[in-house]
């Protein structure tokens, strides 16, 4: 169970770049359950029979994921130096400040490095996943294609070899 104190916290001072290193997570986790869902082996090779470049529209698509996982931990990082700046600049402005009041000043600083790294973790794991998934239908799809094209190029070189 979560402190009521720790929660309350989160309640008050979360700042935007906690919302938006939250929802970028989010939107990650939802983008690669698509894409998990959209590629089943029967739904992928379909797609690929008549469009080839599925299959390098699917990797652009994982590097594009992977990038902006990269960007959780920095925007955390980015949001802490940010707080920490501010902090400090507030406690300059004022005279003699408690060690409570340099606490609450310094303490959201850190929320941001905390989601940042959270959803990286989170979306590194599933997204692991996803590319060893995606990985082993496209080393089935091009064996399948060899496959399927060995006896067709046997039949046009012929049994005696190319004329």
């Amino acid at each position: 169970m979560i402190d009521p104190v720790v929660l309350d916290y989160f309640r008050k001072q979360m700042t935007v770049i906690d919302f938006a290193i939250i929802a970028l997570g989010l939107v990650l986790v939802v983008m690669q359950g698509a894409i998990w869902l959209s590629s089943t082996r029967k739904r992928l090779f379909r797609k690929a029979d008549s469009d080839p470049l599925v299959l390098v529209r699917s990797q652009i698509q994982l590097q594009i994921v992977s990038s902006m996982i990269e960007l959780l931990p920095y925007l955390g990082i980015f949001g802490t130096v940010y707080g920490l700046m501010s902090g400090l600049f507030h406690i300059q402005a004022h005279a003699d400040p408690t060690i409570k009041d340099i606490a609450a000043r310094l303490a959201p600083a850190l929320s941001t490095t905390f989601f940042g790294l959270i959803f990286a973790i989170v979306n590194t794991f599933v997204f692991n996943f996803l590319a060893a998934h995606l990985e082993e239908l496209l080393a089935d799809y091009r064996l399948r294609t060899e496959q399927l094209s060995a006896p067709m190029v046997a039949e046009l070189v012929g049994k005696d070899g190319p004329k």
